[in-house]
């Protein structure tokens, strides 16, 4: 979505005339669109959703640990495989300039076959894994593991990357807000623009990287800022990036988001094994 897609929608809403302060919050996006394609068509390494991944053979397929039954007997299954993004890629799109030139990064998630699995913390197992450049020549291409649902083996997609511009919820809510007049916005108000923001502006079927995590009901910027505090209360807060926003409509049973959050300082060394991972559901 282009600033001028995004006036035009604003305009059907009759907020187009708070847009000069509208353009001074809205922030750039990276859609990562999927369309089918041939699974034998697909090279090693390229930038793709589902299928299986492409790893050394040194790393194996991410498990997690979970209750089995019966007799609450703690088992092990395989992780979901979502995408991989080749680096390279990415470059053109990547506001920080901290991502690396090669490599690969590969993305994966705890779930059943009816919803994202949490840990007893709370939190959402997952692994992110970068492939550095000198391990990419021995990438494999891995086989659905058993134990993994056949739901789970999802369909192979290629992703095309296009750069969208945007607004936040909280943002627009509060030039509506500062310009409603001298009563303030009531609750149905609110419900039209978050209607609005919902429907119109939130990209569907697609993936988002390096924007503002589209959330319902969790400040997902707070929820990491909560997390760091209590694992390392010592170390000063550092903002966050959305590494990747992942639409979990094109899955059976599920709906919602996944939100792949990093710290900078941690993207800039690499550290993916320090990603933090939420749900929001839409309901």
């Amino acid at each position: 979505m282009t600033p001028q897609e995004l006036l035009k929608k604003l305009k059907k809403q009759g907020y187009d005339q708070y847009w000069e302060e509208i353009k001074t919050v809205i922030y750039s996006e990276t859609l990562l669109i999927p369309s089918p394609i041939k699974w034998d068509d697909f090279p090693c390494g390229h930038t793709k959703q589902g299928g299986t991944p492409d790893l050394p053979p040194e790393v194996p397929w991410p498990k997690y640990e979970c209750y089995g039954v019966p007799g609450l007997r703690k088992t092990s299954k395989p992780m979901t495989f979502l995408l991989q993004l080749h680096c390279g890629t990415l470059k053109t799109f990547d506001p920080t300039g901290l991502f690396p030139d090669r490599g690969l990064l590969s993305f994966f998630v705890a779930m059943n076959r009816e919803e994202v699995f949490h840990d007893s913390r709370g939190m959402i197992p997952a692994r992110v894994i970068y492939t550095a450049p000198e391990s990419s020549c021995f990438l494999q291409r891995l086989s659905f593991p058993k134990g993994l649902s056949h739901i789970l083996h999802l369909e192979v997609n290629k992703l095309k990357l296009e750069q969208s511009w945007n607004v936040g919820l909280d943002a627009l809510c509060d030039v509506l807000d500062r310009n409603s007049g001298t009563s303030a916005m009531d609750y149905e108000d609110y419900m039209k623009i978050i209607e609005f923001h919902t429907q119109e502006l939130v990209p569907t079927f697609s993936h988002i990287m390096f924007g503002e995590p589209n959330s319902n009901h969790l400040n997902i910027f707070e929820e990491c800022r909560c997390v760091f505090k209590e694992k390392e209360p010592d170390q000063p807060e550092e903002p966050f990036l959305l590494l990747l926003q992942y639409s979990l409509e094109e899955i059976p049973f599920l709906n919602g988001f996944l939100y792949f959050m990093i710290r900078r300082s941690d993207l800039a060394a690499l550290q993916f094994d320090r990603v933090l991972v939420f749900y929001d559901s839409p309901v």
